[in-house]
């Protein structure tokens, strides 16, 4: 993983100085120390692994740092940003488990968004195959 990222369909919650929660539609996860606290806000998807070592350096051991990122792989809370997907998207496709960025999915999620932008395109506060109804003459 180059520029790992919390999974964006988490919510964060640093509870200053050991606790942090990744809240899910459905669930939360603690993660408990205050390593958490000083690694988990670096990985918002805008910090390689480097940058993120090199923020860190003096502060936490190397290995520590390695083995918590390696433990929040592990449990499938972190992913590779995807710098082309709009924050909405990464959201719904990690909620999905998908990697959007897995070479073997490219056909598909092409198709997908093709779809997609059709339905979108044109549509404004009503629906586009829906006629608009006149008013009905006023009595007076």
């Amino acid at each position: 993983m180059k520029t790992p990222q919390i999974k964006p369909h988490f919510r964060l919650e640093i509870i200053e100085p050991e606790q942090v929660n990744l809240l899910a539609e459905n669930r939360i996860h603690a993660l408990s120390g205050e390593m958490y606290c000083q690694i988990v806000p670096l990985l918002d998807g805008n910090h390689t692994i480097d940058q993120i070592l090199s923020t860190l350096e003096g502060q936490v051991l190397l290995e520590h740092i390695n083995y918590e990122m390696k433990s929040l792989e592990d449990k499938d809370y972190l992913s590779e940003t995807v710098p082309e997907l709009t924050s909405e998207a990464s959201g719904f496709w990690s909620l999905m488990n998908v990697q959007p960025q897995d070479e073997d999915l490219q056909p598909e999620l092409s198709k997908i968004n093709q779809i997609a932008l059709k339905a979108n395109q044109g549509s404004g506060n009503s629906a586009p195959d829906t006629p608009e109804k006149p008013n009905p003459p006023r009595k007076g």
